[in-house]
């Protein structure tokens, strides 16, 4: 049966109006959701699944991009915000495939990052 839900990418921000700088934190971020729809997706096909968590990732990465383009301080926050509402997407749609290959995504990524220091 196709799923109608929405799953949604929250924790997401906007940094205030004015300029942000490297002192803002994360607290200073506007939390809002981003629809990702599911109602095309078999959630018992690895693939259907693979291709719905990448999208679940842009959304995030859309939502926290605060459009900050030399500040790295505020970029590395951009990054961390976006990891954030991927992990808590993955988590509020409580599908164990999803969360599986999440998981392993995840984990082959922070290896990768890894073995490069």
């Amino acid at each position: 049966m196709k799923r109608l839900a929405l799953a949604f990418a929250a924790i997401c921000s906007v940094c205030a109006l004015q300029s942000p700088t490297a002192a803002q934190s994360q607290s200073d971020r506007e939390s809002f959701k981003i629809p990702v729809a599911t109602r095309d997706i078999d959630f018992n096909d690895a693939r259907s699944v693979a291709a719905f968590d990448q999208r679940l990732a842009r959304a995030a990465k859309t939502a926290c991009d605060s459009g900050a383009t030399f500040d790295l301080a505020i970029k590395i926050q951009d990054a961390e915000c976006a990891h954030a509402a991927w992990e808590q997407a993955v988590k509020s749609m409580d599908q164990p495939l999803l969360s599986a290959l999440h998981h392993q995504t995840t984990s082959l990524a922070q290896a990768s990052m890894v073995e490069r220091k």
